[in-house]
């Protein structure tokens, strides 16, 4: 019954007009139309008739919508997938990258895993613009597809936390002030 319904999205969305979905919503996300990573009803309509102008189909915003939470539920397996140590990702193949022994004790905690492994996700970059909403920001950021730190990258990025750290606590206009009242 899955293979069905894959099959049916398959020849509904091939890869041509999914790519032209996805540059229709991430341009509507970075118009501000996707408010805590949600479309409003004008969106959809937006996007459903870009889309039909674009492909000459005939596609239905609630289909269109669909497709959309079918997205989100693909960026989710494959995030989840792409949490697990000694995971990384290959910008090139869009495939998922690790050792044999790491796939193994991956395919032990989550049986779902082995059928991604040489499965790749096109497109991937792009689901996580549109669904991830907790992503890394700015120097501390690390990415799953970049090489592990080395030692003395470790100690530069744990002294820029900690120093992070005390200017959250120090404001730029704190000072030291002493209670001197009991002073006479």
């Amino acid at each position: 019954m899955a293979q069905e319904t894959q099959d049916a999205d398959d020849k509904l969305w091939p890869p041509h007009i999914e790519q032209i979905f996805f540059d229709i919503m991430v341009d509507e996300q970075e118009k501000g139309n996707m408010k805590h990573g949600v479309f409003k009803a004008k969106a959809w309509l937006s996007i459903a008739k870009t889309l039909n102008e674009q492909t000459g189909k005939s596609f239905l915003p609630k289909q269109v919508k669909d497709k959309h939470n079918r997205l989100r539920q693909k960026q989710r397996k494959w995030g989840q997938l792409l949490k697990h140590t000694g995971l990384g990702w290959d910008e090139t193949t869009q495939t998922v990258t690790a050792s044999e022994e790491v796939w193994a004790n991956v395919v032990v905690g989550d049986s779902k895993a082995a059928a991604l492994r040489k499965k790749g996700c096109p497109n991937y970059e792009k689901l996580r613009q549109l669904f991830a909403l907790n992503t890394a920001t700015g120097s501390l950021q690390i990415s799953s597809n970049m090489p592990a730190p080395d030692s003395d990258e470790e100690r530069a990025l744990e002294e820029e936390l900690a120093n992070e750290a005390r200017r959250a606590q120090l404001g730029d206009d704190d000072c030291y002030n002493p209670n001197i009242e009991h002073i006479t």
